[in-house]
């Protein structure tokens, strides 16, 4: 089975900087888009991403404007092998598989406040929030390139012309995502553990 660091919201990174004011003459940019998707490559993290189909079929009927043709936008899906996904269940559904954070800026409200439900989900309330927790925030920096919230360092590291010192430090830092990313896939068990319990304690009338 494939294992993976990231989910991507594939739908939050693409329409990133639309806003209620602006969604009528709001473009996305596919060469931003991409460059996205490599950012995370770069830095050797294993990722899904997850595209619904909502925003699929907008584009398809120009209801999204994008500043590419069609068939670029579902080579980038096609060849990131993309999940095509019709509710943000099916993306929370993958973070608990696989023990990992999505990359987004949604914040679940509803599916955290009870509001929001599905019938196919089986995603408790108490899962929502650690999902919400522990999500990768992403934006575009001051110099116009797209970074997580924090950044997320090169898995590569170049010996050449670098200290020892410059070295332990980025093994420091490579520690830690692991450390934090550990962390992460057990406090997604303990929520899962937690929401079992619970439903175990109600079917048996709370003895």
């Amino acid at each position: 089975m494939t294992v993976y660091d990231l989910i991507i919201d594939g739908s939050n990174l693409l329409l990133y900087g639309m806003t209620a004011k602006n969604k009528e003459t709001f473009v996305a940019n596919l060469a931003e888009f991409r460059e996205k998707l490599i950012y995370f490559s770069k830095r050797g993290k294993r990722t899904l991403l997850c595209v619904d189909k909502f925003t699929i079929d907008k584009i398809k009927n120009d209801k999204i404007k994008i500043n590419e043709s069609i068939e670029n936008f579902e080579k980038i899906i096609e060849e990131n092998s993309a999940a095509v996904i019709y509710s943000d269940y099916e993306m929370a559904e993958y973070a608990l598989k696989f023990g990992c954070p999505i990359v987004t800026n949604d914040k679940f409200k509803t599916w955290r406040n009870g509001t929001e439900k599905n019938k196919k989900s089986k995603i408790t309330v108490e899962e929502w929030k650690v999902i919400y927790q522990q999500r990768v925030l992403h934006k575009i920096d001051g110099n116009s390139k797209f970074t997580t919230i924090p950044p997320l360092q090169h898995r590569q590291i170049n010996f050449v012309g670098e200290s020892l010192t410059d070295i332990q430090a980025q093994e420091i830092l490579h520690l830690k995502e692991e450390n934090e990313m550990l962390k992460r896939r057990n406090d997604l068990i303990m929520a899962t553990n937690a929401s079992l319990r619970k439903g175990i304690a109600a079917n048996s009338g709370g003895k």
